[in-house]
């Protein structure tokens, strides 16, 4: 097989945190005295380190943004679990690329602690070998550090990895680590969007990784 290692994103890749992200974001803004936003941008920053998103989205200093984070973690562990949910077809083929000795790991600017719970919570946790959150690196995505991290940890190498997101973040990270990329276009960025980044393939199901990882691809 020509990749070894898979590094996946988390939220738009294979689990749709949509909606608990941006009624999380809705309440914390709320709690300083914003109550409307744009929903689209949002979505569009999904993916981005928090302090990137509500810097982005209100004219919060630096003190009212760790506060702001520090709220929107609160409200997310109360919400989160009822929220969200597993993409198509995602688990069955996470468990057929486990089963054929495939090194799956997945790379998130989400903090760890939150990240392991959602996992947890979905069933799916065993079947990494690996799990990379904002704590776990200096330079968040779109920098490479965190595929160049679980490259190392994994002993693989970028030749034989490949990186899987829906956002032009996962790709440029993925891309700056000199891996293979692979866009989802059901996620949080639309497929011209996507293609700006040039990842070296676009699947519209999670389950056409697996066309890749075996090779059935014609690209």
């Amino acid at each position: 097989m020509k990749y070894e290692t898979i590094i996946l994103d988390f939220d738009g890749t294979i689990v749709d945190t949509r909606d608990s992200i941006v009624y999380t974001v809705k309440e914390t803004l709320n709690k300083f005295g914003i109550s409307s936003f744009n929903e689209t941008k949002v979505q569009n920053l999904i993916g981005l380190p928090l302090k990137t998103t509500f810097k982005e989205l209100a004219r919060l200093n630096d003190k009212q943004v760790d506060n702001a984070i520090r709220e929107y973690r609160l409200l997310y562990n109360r919400i989160s679990f009822n929220k969200i949910h597993l993409f198509p077809n995602v688990k069955s083929t996470l468990i057929r690329l486990f089963k054929i000795g495939i090194k799956l790991a997945i790379a998130s600017n989400r903090g760890k602690k939150v990240l392991t719970k959602l996992l947890n919570h979905l069933g799916i946790t065993d079947l990494f070998l690996f799990i990379v959150g904002e704590q776990d690196v200096d330079n968040k995505k779109p920098a490479p550090d965190a595929v160049n991290l679980i490259i190392k940890k994994l002993k693989s190498t970028s030749e034989k990895t490949l990186v899987v997101g829906d956002t032009v973040f996962d790709i440029e990270m993925g891309n700056r680590a000199e891996c293979d990329t692979c866009a989802v276009t059901y996620g949080y960025h639309g497929i011209e969007k996507l293609k700006s980044a040039s990842p070296k393939y676009i699947i519209d199901n999670f389950s056409q990784l697996l066309n890749i990882i075996l090779k059935k691809d014609k690209k």
